[in-house]
């Protein structure tokens, strides 16, 4: 499989799992309209640990920036297109790369699709072990694929430093 297939292929199984997971979770909890109100209760996964409980957010992650729903409805549609080019316009990218910048479109376009339809994103993971502001699938990937992309900035060869002549380290092919 070529690697521009299996970015695509990752950036919409990702989206698509964000999007079910959330529409699952607040059918379940009975939330019809993300917009109005929301009820209390939750799904127990682990309990003392973790829940599935339903809330919307208008800002970014944690909650910051709440009331300009508009500027990240903007970002999103300006993020889908960079993220697409970055990776088109990169010189044979590796896997890690592929992957990475893949989740972060998925997390995009989960969220974004959100942003479009409700005007709000749709939350519901819940870890209250250490109280952790609610998040969703789509955040996860975001997370995943941001720390993939340091990785891969880190790990990531570098080219060869120019010799002290001024010309490239790696030598020249001899001439017959």
């Amino acid at each position: 499989m070529s690697k521009r297939t299996a970015f695509l292929l990752v950036a919409l199984a990702g989206m698509l799992a964000d999007l079910a997971t959330k529409s699952w979770v607040f059918s379940a909890l009975g939330v019809d309209d993300p917009r109005g109100p929301i009820p209390p209760g939750s799904i127990e996964v682990l309990p003392g640990c973790l829940a599935w409980r339903a809330s919307t957010n208008t800002g970014i992650v944690w909650g910051l920036f709440q009331g300009v729903p508009w500027l990240f409805t903007a970002l999103s549609f300006v993020a889908v297109p960079v993220i697409v080019t970055l990776f088109w316009k990169a010189s044979a990218p590796g896997w890690r790369f592929t992957i990475a910048l893949a989740l972060v479109l998925a997390g995009a376009l989960g969220n974004g699709y959100d942003r479009v339809v409700y005007g709000r994103v749709r939350d519901f993971i819940d870890v209250y072990v250490i109280h952790y502001p609610s998040f969703n699938v789509a955040d996860s990937w975001i997370c995943i694929g941001v720390a993939l992309l340091a990785w891969h900035l880190i790990a990531e060869p570098k080219p060869a430093p120019p010799a002290e002549d001024g010309r490239s380290g790696t030598p020249a092919p001899k001439k017959a």
